[in-house]
Parts: structure tokens; C-alpha cells; sequence
């Protein structure tokens, strides 16, 4: 799947980040060696996971003086299905 089609999934689903142009930052988690050391069951089967992170930063005025950040961070999998999603208040 790709950034283009993820990230219309995810505008899909937060529609208040519809304008906002995400960062995109890929993340690879490799086996935790302690465990593959132990089983040579999870050895062979262990490979590294490519994650991206999508981050939406929208910008909100409530006054004159007052501005806040509303952060959406989305993890994604290399199959395209999100993992999580965080989002501030």
C-alpha cells in the first residue's frame, strides 16, 4: 500500500486533518537478541518489522494569544494496516 493511500485512510477516519500535510518517518524494529539467544524456534523466525509513523500537526487558535498543537501520530505496519493511534487533546 502506499504513503499516498494511507494517508487518505487515515483523513478518512480524522477528517479534522484533512489539510494537513503528516510527516512520515519510518521506523525498523529488529529481533530483541536476548530472546532469539534462547529459542532457536523465534531465531528463524524473527526478521525485522518496518513500521512508519505518520504525524499530523494541526496548529488551533482560540484567541488572539492563545494557540495549542493537535497531534495525531499513526503507526503503520509494511502491510498497511495501522497499529496505533495517538492523539492529543
Amino acid at each position: 500500500m502506499s504513503d499516498e493511500e494511507i494517508i487518505k485512510k487515515i483523513k478518512n477516519i480524522h477528517p479534522q486533518f484533512q489539510d494537513i500535510t503528516p510527516k512520515i518517518k519510518e521506523v525498523v524494529y529488529k529481533p530483541d537478541k536476548h530472546l532469539a539467544g534462547k529459542s532457536k524456534i523465534y531465531r528463524d523466525k524473527a526478521k525485522p518489522r518496518r513500521i512508519k509513523i505518520f504525524t499530523f500537526i494541526k496548529k488551533i487558535r482560540l484567541n488572539q494569544q492563545i494557540e495549542f498543537e493537535k497531534i495525531l501520530r499513526v503507526s503503520v505496519d509494511s502491510q498497511g494496516n495501522i497499529i496505533k493511534t495517538v492523539f492529543s487533546k
